[in-house]
């Protein structure tokens, strides 16, 4: 699934990259698109099977943060590329990038192969049976963890025409702010990894995060802030939601019936 996910999506930016015509391009974003919807299912799924228990936090960790680090560096790859070469070029080159990690996935494959999901046991057997135990706070909270990553696809979608229309900030300062949003998140995904492998109520972590996140967004949509801060607070926004990935994980990990991780 994960080999199949990146070679489709290397071969749709390829296709994009190479078109001449607008139906052309769509379809190979369409396939770009197919490729990139397996990873949430199939990443978890070999992590929680490939790595001991009381290593997952930091493995979920690395993994976010690894992400936060992408959306990062992806304006500043194609955009960068763009300007130089043209859009195709920009594409074509995303799709070298994509070719040399399905190359990477393809000959560390044999690391990846599963029976099934292990069991539990050891330091993170309490996450069935704690305070985010399956039925619990755990399968509570998951609908808010839900709306709060819809909330962020809007940050990191909309934020840049929002702040300069409503701060009248250039759209240089309103990226650079964008940016920052990522940096910040993969600091705190970072830093939430040590949590989260040190704690046992990683809803409360999850709840934390969330509701300082909120109250620093609330800050800029209400206009009350300057919009030269708007990078420092976005930054720390990232951290804050940023912080609670890891323990957002466990928490999905442990309202999971083992062996479906996938569907979850």
């Amino acid at each position: 699934m994960l080999l199949g996910g990146v070679g489709l999506l290397t071969a749709g930016t390829l296709l994009a990259g190479l078109s001449g015509s607008y139906p052309l391009l769509v379809l190979g974003m369409a396939i770009a698109g197919t490729g990139n919807s397996v990873f949430h299912p199939s990443d978890f799924s070999i992590l929680n099977a490939r790595v001991s228990g009381p290593r997952l936090g930091y493995a979920y960790s690395a993994h976010g943060m690894a992400g936060s680090l992408g959306y990062a560096a992806a304006p500043v790859f194609s955009g960068s590329l763009g300007a130089l070469f043209g859009w195709h070029a920009a594409l074509i080159a995303a799709a070298g990038v994509g070719l040399a990690v399905f190359l990477l996935l393809l000959f560390q494959s044999p690391r990846f192969h599963m029976e099934k999901e292990k069991s539990v046991g050891g330091k993170t057997s309490f996450a069935r049976d704690g305070p985010s135990a399956h039925g619990g706070a755990g399968a509570a909270v998951l609908p808010l963890l839900s709306r709060s990553t819809a909330g962020l696809a809007g940050l990191q979608s909309f934020s840049v025409t929002a702040m300069t229309v409503q701060y009248g900030v250039t759209a240089a300062l309103a990226s650079s702010a964008l940016h920052r949003l990522m940096i910040g998140s993969a600091s705190g995904i970072f830093f939430g990894g040590f949590v989260a492998a040190r704690t046992l109520r990683h809803d409360l972590v999850a709840a934390a995060g969330l509701a300082l996140e909120r109250v620093l967004v609330f800050l800029i949509a209400s206009g009350s802030i300057p919009g030269a801060t708007l990078p420092a607070i976005l930054a720390l926004s990232g951290f804050c939601v940023g912080a609670t990935g890891p323990s957002r994980d466990l928490i999905v990990r442990a309202s999971t019936p083992p062996g479906r991780t996938g569907k979850v």
